[in-house]
């Protein structure tokens, strides 16, 4: 009978230890509010692109010293929503004396695109200086007999860079290094 007695106790405190332990730990069952989300992992993707060209394709010859020498209508998805401002440079990697910057633009603080033939003097963004000491703009002019590829690089900032116009390129890279979100490229060529 003690046997028993000592048995049914041992089970009981056992039991009850049990029933504690359960109902003070954590659920291992993911609730609604534990589980992430798609939309709040997801890694932004941001895209840049052009209706005048596609991404490995050919700039038109308006865009370039041999045309209009006007710049080509850009636009862009998938930027952070803490964006704040944008920079865009255009660069020649394969200039002979080195890469050539053709376009800087930043402080660019709205919209999702940039209409072609943006003049230097736009007040929706400030311009710096290119590789020819000129704000603005400056198309793709590669030697003769030679043909070229074309960065252009949108920067996503979570604040402007407050910088004067006038700025070089390697002044916008120096402001935007700790502020850039996202980034997208668009790489096309000109030859003549």
């Amino acid at each position: 009978m003690a046997r028993r007695l000592l048995a049914f106790t041992t089970a009981a405190a056992l039991a009850t230890l049990a029933a504690a332990c359960s109902s003070s730990s954590p659920s291992t069952t993911p609730t609604a509010a534990t589980t992430p989300s798609a939309t709040t992992n997801a890694a932004t993707t941001m895209t840049l692109t052009s209706t005048a060209f596609t991404d490995g394709g050919s700039i038109p010859t308006g865009y370039s010293c041999d045309g209009a020498n006007t710049s080509p209508p850009l636009a862009w998805t998938g930027a952070p929503a803490a964006t704040r401002a944008y920079a865009i440079l255009m660069e020649d990697p394969d200039a002979p004396s080195g890469t050539f910057v053709h376009w800087v633009l930043y402080d660019l603080t709205s919209g999702s695109s940039l209409p072609p033939a943006v003049p230097a003097t736009s007040t929706i963004a400030t311009q710096g200086v290119n590789s020819a000491g000129k704000p603005g703009y400056t198309g793709p002019c590669p030697p003769l007999g030679s043909t070229h590829h074309y960065r252009f690089s949108i920067f996503a900032l979570d604040a402007p860079t407050g910088l004067p116009a006038g700025a070089k390129a390697s002044d916008v890279r120096s402001a935007i290094e700790s502020h850039t979100l996202a980034t997208a490229t668009l790489t096309a060529t000109f030859g003549h």
